[in-house]
C-alpha cells in the first residue's frame, strides 16, 4: 500500500532570497521552519502576493500549515525541541505529566491519549504521572530512552536543561504553582513541597529559560500556553514562589528538583531514522469526568508524519504500531509481528512526509529502518 499524500520536498530556488531574510523571533507557528541550510521563520513569510502563512492555511494548525508549504515545495524540521504545546485535562488531579511525555513522543513519532499514558504510568486514571514516582515506567513501556534528574541543586539543574535542550531532547520538569495567583490563597506555604505542576521546556539561554504549561494557566477556550522566565528569578523558595507578586511558575531551589530528558526511540543498533508526528489539534475535547475512570468519547484527530535524514534510491520499510508495548528495541525487520509494514523511497531530498487520520483514543507508532540492512553504527 502507498501512504496518502506522500510529498517529496525540494526548496524552489525563486524564493530561496526571501526566506533567508527572515527572523528567527518566537511566533505561533515556532515550531516549524524551512530547511535552507539555516532557520527561517514561518510566521513571518510572506508570499510575492503579501499572503501570510496562516492567509494560505486559512488555519493556525501547524499540520495545516505545513501541508500548504510542503505543497509548495518547502522542507522543514523542527529546531531544538520546541514543540507544539498540548492541552491537558484538568480532571483526576490533572494530566500535565501525560501531556508532558506525550509531546516528547510526538518528536519521536509516536502518538497516544492522555488516558493510555496515565495508563502505562499507574494503572488507574485516579493515579496521576509524576515524575519521581512513576514517570520512568510509562516512558519505559513507550520505548523511549531517558535520562532523569533527580537531585537538590537548582542551577546544577538548570545547567543539566540547557546541555539536553542544546541536543535538542525534550525535557520535562518539576514546577511550583503560585498558589496565590492560581487560587487565592494567602498561606505562604501553600502546594506541594517539591513541585505542583510538570512543564515541557521549549528554549533555554543564558538568560531565560521558555516552556509551556499545557494550558493549565488562563481561559480554558484560550490559554496562554507559553512562559518565558529569566534563569535568575526562576529559582525560589515555596513562600517566593506564592507571593501575589511573584511569577505564575518557580522552580524550587530548596527541595528535590524533578526533571526527565527524553533522548530518542529504544534503538539498540541504531537502525532508525528520525520521524515526528504533527497533529491539526493539541487536545482531546472530551475530557475525563472527575473521579472516572472511563475513557471519554474520542475525536478524530489528523497526523502528519515526517520521516528525515534519507537517501534517495534507498528503500526503507515504515513500522506502524497500534500497541506501544509490542515495539521491539532492536532487529526491527526480523521483529515485525504485529505492525503494519509499507516500503518507501524517494528521489530526491531527504524527507518523506504523509498524513494519518486517527481518532483520539488510538496509540500509534513509527519505526523507519532500511529494508535490506541496518544502519552502520555512527
Amino acid at each position: 500500500m502507498d501512504f496518502p499524500s506522500h510529498y517529496e520536498i525540494v526548496v524552489p530556488q525563486s524564493i530561496e532570497n526571501d526566506l533567508a531574510q527572515l527572523n528567527a523571533n518566537a511566533g505561533a507557528l515556532a515550531p516549524l521552519y524551512v530547511d535552507i541550510g539555516g532557520e527561517a521563520n514561518l510566521s513571518t513569510y510572506r508570499t510575492p502576493d503579501g499572503k501570510s502563512l496562516l492567509d494560505l492555511c486559512a488555519t493556525s494548525s501547524l499540520p495545516n500549515a505545513a501541508l500548504v508549504l510542503l505543497n509548495q515545495g518547502f522542507s522543514f524540521h523542527a529546531a531544538g525541541n520546541n514543540l507544539p504545546p498540548r492541552h491537558q485535562w484538568n480532571h483526576n488531579h490533572g494530566y500535565c505529566g501525560e501531556c508532558s511525555l506525550i509531546v516528547a513522543g510526538l518528536a519521536y513519532g509516536q502518538y497516544m491519549s492522555q488516558y493510555d499514558a496515565r495508563e502505562l504510568a499507574s494503572g488507574s486514571q485516579c493515579k496521576e504521572l509524576l515524575l519521581g514516582i512513576n514517570g520512568h515506567i510509562a516512558l519505559e513501556k513507550m520505548h523511549l530512552q531517558f535520562e532523569k534528574w533527580q537531585e537538590e541543586g537548582a542551577n546544577a539543574f538548570l545547567s543539566w536543561i540547557k546541555a539536553h535542550v542544546q541536543q535538542g531532547h525534550p525535557v520535562a520538569i518539576g514546577v511550583y504553582m503560585n498558589q496565590n495567583q492560581f487560587f487565592g490563597t494567602t498561606d505562604p506555604d501553600a502546594g506541594d513541597d517539591e513541585y505542583d505542576h510538570i512543564v515541557p521546556i521549549t528554549q533555554i539561554s543564558d538568560n531565560t529559560i521558555d516552556y509551556n504549561d499545557n494550558g493549565l494557566w488562563g481561559d480554558d477556550s484560550n490559554p496562554q500556553y507559553y512562559f518565558n522566565s529569566p534563569l535568575t528569578a526562576f529559582p525560589a523558595n515555596r513562600e517566593e514562589a506564592n507571593a501575589p507578586s511573584g511569577p505564575i511558575y518557580s522552580l524550587s531551589d530548596e527541595t528535590l528538583d524533578y526533571g526527565v530528558a527524553i533522548l530518542g526511540v529504544n534503538d539498540l543498533k541504531n537502525e532508525t531514522f528520525p520521524v515526528r508526528i504533527l497533529t491539526n489539534i493539541n487536545d482531546e475535547p472530551n475530557e475525563i469526568q472527575d473521579h472516572s475512570e472511563a475513557r471519554p468519547l474520542p475525536s478524530p484527530v489528523s497526523l502528519l508524519v515526517c520521516i528525515s535524514r534519507l537517501t534517495p534510491g534507498v528503500t526503507y520499510n515504515v513500522y506502524e504500531y497500534d500497541d506501544i508495548c509490542s515495539i521491539p528495541d532492536s532487529d526491527f525487520n526480523n521483529n515485525s509481528k504485529g505492525a503494519k509494514c509499507t516500503s518507501i523511497s524517494i528521489n530526491s531530498g531527504s524527507n518523506y512526509v504523509f498524513t494519518r487520520q486517527i481518532t483520539s483514543d488510538e496509540t500509534i507508532a513509527f519505526r523507519v529502518v532500511q529494508k535490506e540492512q541496518s544502519r552502520v553504527q555512527e
